[in-house]
């Protein structure tokens, strides 16, 4: 048995630099905990024709975009926007946790990630280059 998550992120990046450090950072802790202490799916995602090679795919492995669940990505100027809903593991609330704390020096001030597992939620923004959890 696991969770049912809602995830929006609004991420801002001042420079495609930036967002490229986050991918990279994100691609990163892949590498370190998969399979370890946590599992990515990467063969499912690999039949899927979802790599590591764009930022847009890093979020939806990290946030459950299978294609099933019609994840929603916008990139519009300086912000992207993602939306989902997915089931996972009790502890894949954690996973999303530490990857927006980890890519938060990359982002934007106002940059946020709300997940809402279950009957609870997490809201993290980015106030003066840190990651804050608020209300």
């Amino acid at each position: 048995m696991g969770a049912c998550y809602s995830v929006n992120l609004k991420l801002g990046f001042e420079r495609e630099e930036k967002q490229n450090d986050a991918a990279e950072a994100m691609r990163k802790y892949i590498e370190t905990h998969n399979e370890k202490d946590a599992d990515f799916s990467l063969e499912k995602w690999g039949k899927l024709d979802v790599s590591q090679d764009t930022f847009e795919n890093l979020l939806r492995i990290f946030f459950g975009g299978w294609v099933k669940t019609s994840y929603e990505y916008h990139a519009r100027g300086k912000w992207v926007k993602y939306c989902n809903s997915f089931d996972g593991s009790y502890g894949w609330e954690t996973v999303m946790l530490d990857i927006f704390t980890i890519i938060s020096p990359f982002l934007l001030d106002g940059s946020e990630m709300i997940v809402s597992p279950d009957d609870d939620y997490d809201y993290l923004v980015v106030k003066n280059g840190k990651c804050v959890a608020d209300k």
